[in-house]
């Protein structure tokens, strides 16, 4: 089967996705097309819907597409990684997680994975969730059944609520709104 090789070195961008298709068409307009294309990629990651279109131009072009990581693949890069018949990762070649990064200011590089803000919305409240029902549990226990359940759990609600609020008042509902569509979208 003969092989088309090509190299991305770089952000995945819309930009870069332009630049490939160009690279691509006009490697298969000179002649003697290949069946098969080996993409070498390095890439801290970028845009995923980039990285979708990118997946799928070499899908489309070619009967096989392999993915050759010789260092670093991450985010939008893993996301091409699994569009690959092959993937050959060298010794020292890596793949990262599928994590939208958000922008940050107060981070030393500018960005946090989109999954915390979601991630630790869920820890919290399965663990609030947990700490009223140990408190209701609890109470009602010293109570000896001389406490009506509903009050009890009135006294458990403000318990969790004085424990919790400082937690969830430091979540911005815009950040963690903003980034749980672009998660969603994605995968």
């Amino acid at each position: 089967m003969a092989t088309d090789y090509y190299i991305y070195d770089g952000d995945i961008s819309q930009q870069g996705l332009g630049e490939l298709r160009t690279c691509i068409e006009s490697r298969l307009q000179s002649g003697d097309p290949k069946d098969q294309a080996v993409l070498f990629l390095i890439t801290p990651g970028g845009d995923p819907n980039a990285a979708y279109k990118i997946a799928k131009l070499f899908q489309g072009l070619y009967v096989r597409f392999d993915l050759a990581i010789p260092f670093r693949c991450k985010s939008a890069g893993t996301l091409i990684a699994c569009a690959a018949h092959t993937l050959y990762i060298r010794i020292g070649g890596e793949l990262g997680p599928l994590d939208m990064q958000l922008s940050r200011d107060d981070e030393i590089y500018g960005q946090q994975s989109s999954l915390v803000a979601t991630k630790g919305l869920d820890d919290i409240q399965g663990r609030a969730y947990l700490t009223f029902e140990r408190n209701l549990m609890e109470i009602l226990k010293r109570g000896g059944g001389r406490l009506a359940t509903k009050t009890a759990a009135d006294i458990a609600v403000k318990l969790t609520d004085a424990l919790y609020r400082p937690i969830m008042e430091q979540f911005d509902p815009m950040r963690v709104g903003w980034s749980t569509p672009i998660l969603e979208s994605t995968f």
